[in-house]
């Protein structure tokens, strides 16, 4: 490989974007899956909710309609 092509290779994986980090967030009273999708997605949808839920299934359990106050959610890219 020739240093140009060396460099043009460097140079096109030096601009690929890195992929966005996963959020934290504390759940609040009232809150639903429902209501923290449209915060951080922009939707409410079933596909919007379900995304946190499948994130988050160990720590709310069999039933995405039980959060608690103050559960610390996983908020997937």
């Amino acid at each position: 490989m020739t240093k140009e092509a060396f460099d043009r290779q460097k140079r096109s994986l030096g601009s690929a974007k890195k992929p966005e980090a996963a959020k934290k967030h504390t759940v609040a009273a009232g809150e639903s899956l429902a209501a923290i999708a449209q915060k951080y997605y922009g939707s409410s949808s079933k596909e919007s909710w379900m995304k946190i839920y499948n994130a988050n299934r160990f720590t709310i359990g069999d039933n995405p309609s039980a959060i608690k106050v103050g559960q610390e959610l996983t908020i997937p890219a």
